[in-house]
């Protein structure tokens, strides 16, 4: 890899990979379509209150949640900080960000870690994954599932888990089997709406 003389915000000079080179580095992230060759920064690092408007701003512009969707953007903000308080207020849920090499919050994973009487360890149940929509496609919800897949081995989870509505993109594209992820056919998904 060589050089570039562009500087980095979080960690020096970007580096530029040609087909041929060594892999990146563990904590970078080599982006898809026009950019392909220029390796970009991300890190990851636990949500803080700081994040809330930008991950507020991920929902809202999905359109996806019908409550969401009618209510102000400052009451979507209000209710993402006390659930983002009280994820972290014990050790048994972890909310992790991807801040772009500009600093900013490219998007989110939230992952919740359940002991389970009849499993041999923990299950780490993935709850939400959701990038911005202009850095979609570069790498970034892989990184955070790395990232969650890397903590559950060292809690000593004995998998994870997680919903993957058949209508979203990442299932028509199949996002999480190309990941190594397999379906329970034999599982129903049920809830109960109070």
């Amino acid at each position: 890899m060589t050089k570039n003389n562009e500087m980095n915000p979080l960690k020096g000079p970007l580096l530029v990979s040609t087909p041929g080179q060594a892999p990146a580095p563990k904590n970078w992230v080599l982006p898809r379509g026009k950019q392909r060759g220029i390796l970009i920064l991300i890190k990851i690092r636990p949500a803080i209150a700081s994040d809330v408007k930008t991950i507020a701003c991920i929902l809202r512009e999905l359109g996806w949640f019908e409550h969401i969707n009618k209510e102000s953007p400052a009451q979507t903000e209000a209710r993402i900080i006390r659930h983002l308080e009280l994820c972290n207020a014990d050790n048994s849920h972890t909310i992790l960000v991807a801040e772009n090499q500009s600093g900013e919050v490219a998007g989110y994973i939230a992952v919740h870690w359940l002991p389970y009487l009849v499993l041999a360890g923990q299950e780490g149940y993935i709850s939400e994954l959701f990038i911005h929509k202009e850095e979609r496609g570069r790498g970034i919800g892989t990184k955070l599932i790395e990232v969650v897949k890397e903590q559950a081995v060292k809690r000593g989870c004995t998998r994870l888990h997680l919903l993957n509505i058949r209508t979203r993109p990442s299932s028509a594209r199949g996002f999480y089997k190309k990941l190594g992820w397999t379906e329970r056919e034999e599982t129903a998904d049920f809830i109960f709406p109070l």
